[in-house]
């Protein structure tokens, strides 16, 4: 459908990615997973299944981004995706403060990069 399309694909350390979830409140019964640890590995090896099986089938370039080298190397990380989405480097930093963000993690969006959620 959009042949020209490029994924972005963070990847980010397990435990953190999983204590992130843990510590969500999510509304919908479909997200229940979330609160059990042990019921999180499934649904993280059916995400690594699913990425194989695009970077297998589907013929869009898929640029993966490490989520603890992002939070490190911000510059680096950032050089690298706007070289991917055809963007100059150093453009702005911050979002229009004024911009709608529609995410659980409105006041996150807001705030600079930060290392401390690494290796919690």
């Amino acid at each position: 459908m959009f042949p020209q399309a490029r994924l972005i694909h963070v990847c980010r350390d397990r435990r953190d990615m999983g204590l992130l979830l843990w510590s969500q409140n999510f509304a919908h019964p479909d997200m229940a997973f979330a609160y059990d640890f042990q019921g999180m590995a499934p649904y993280m090896e059916g995400h690594d299944a699913l990425m194989r099986h695009w970077k297998e089938s589907l013929r869009i370039q898929i640029c993966e981004l490490d989520y603890e080298t992002l939070v490190t190397d911000t510059e680096s990380t950032l050089a690298i995706l706007c070289g991917f989405i055809g963007a100059p480097v150093g453009g702005p930093r911050r979002p229009d403060e004024s911009a709608p963000v529609q995410s659980a993690r409105v006041w996150q969006t807001r705030q600079p990069v930060y290392s401390t959620s690494i290796g919690r």
